[in-house]
């Protein structure tokens, strides 16, 4: 349970934070104030210990990339993604401010560190391992973002020998003529140049403070709209890795941390304050029991139903008595979704 001393003022009658959180209040000096202990706190015990995780994981990633040699172990390399790809999948459950989509008020910044569920686009990589042309100053300019971040990165760590590209894309003459070690040399000085775009990305959410409880609630929707939807629901992520279970997993721990806001104030408490302390349990234990099936889960491929059931447990108490309780919002992309 987060700690909750010095929270008793913020409680307006039988629903406290409700109605904070719907009241216009002056901001202060510090702008932190005025969004409420939960939002605050989201970004100083949530959000930016995540974030430092990602950047001390990107830092392990930069150093086994500078030993991989061609033709050499690519173990180093690739556990170092992975984990950075893990930890960045606990960030997942925590888009706020500028990680958010533009269609809610955000930069879309989160698209350019990881942009699936849009889809990598490994045969353009391929293409621009041999255009070499990474260095060029409008190249994320004149590129998508499914060619480059963390899903760049993941096949440039991953890919084998050969060309993923199909023979009618024409690469395959110049790609033999590169060989395993220009094809090599040139993924990893490709890599190096993504992995520093995914950093300053990374960096620039650093001490983003959410608006208010809605902002986070909705981040933590992500658990429903996305890992349920999408990830249980048979659209495969992290093919060229392999790491889709442990991906679920990681939402799961992100979601998990958001709820009770770590060391901070968070929606736990929120429910304890107004009696629901059972729905706050229910939830978490709920939350545990689908981590518990995601760590024995080797692979999404063979068959996540009983995964999919534990994770909809939680998310229909978070769209149904939470909401109810805590008078929030459900957020627009998901307001019409009813399963």
């Amino acid at each position: 349970m987060a700690r909750t001393a010095g929270r008793s003022w913020l409680l307006l009658g039988g629903l406290g934070l409700a109605v904070v959180a719907c009241t216009d209040q002056p901001a202060s000096d510090s702008g932190v104030d005025a969004v409420g202990p939960l939002a605050a706190d989201f970004a100083e015990f949530v959000s930016d210990p995540a974030l430092a995780r990602v950047l001390g994981a990107l830092d392990a990633y930069d150093a086994a990339l500078a030993d991989r040699t061609a033709g050499g172990d690519h173990a180093s390399a690739q556990g170092a993604w992975t984990e950075l790809m893990l930890a960045w999948q606990e960030v997942e459950l925590m888009q706020i401010g500028p990680a958010r989509s533009s269609l809610s008020g955000g930069e879309d910044i989160r698209d350019e560190i990881y942009s699936w569920p849009t889809g990598v686009n490994a045969c353009r990589i391929d293409q621009e391992t041999l255009e070499e042309d990474w260095d060029s100053a409008t190249f994320f300019e004149d590129n998508l973002v499914n060619s480059y971040g963390l899903d760049g990165l993941e096949q440039l760590t991953f890919g084998g020998e050969e060309t993923i590209c199909p023979s009618q894309v024409g690469i395959d003459e110049a790609w033999a003529e590169l060989g395993p070690e220009g094809v090599e040399a040139n993924r990893v000085a490709f890599a190096a140049v993504l992995s520093a775009d995914v950093r300053g990305h990374v960096e620039s959410l650093v001490g983003t403070v959410p608006g208010d409880e809605d902002e986070v609630f909705a981040a933590l929707f992500y658990l429903d709209s996305v890992t349920k939807d999408l990830k249980l629901g048979g659209e495969l992520e992290h093919e060229p890795s392999g790491i889709a279970a442990q991906a679920v997993q990681a939402n799961l721990e992100g979601f998990r941390a958001g709820f009770t806001g770590g060391e901070g104030y968070g929606f736990d408490d929120w429910l304890a304050e107004v009696g629901h302390a059972d729905l706050a349990d229910q939830i978490l234990a709920e939350t545990d029991e689908a981590i518990a099936t995601a760590a024995a889960t080797a692979s999404l491929e063979d068959g996540t139903e009983q995964l999919f059931a534990e994770v909809k447990d939680v998310t229909d108490l978070l769209k149904g008595d939470m909401v109810t309780v805590l008078t929030l919002t459900i957020p627009d992309e998901a307001s019409g979704d009813n399963d």
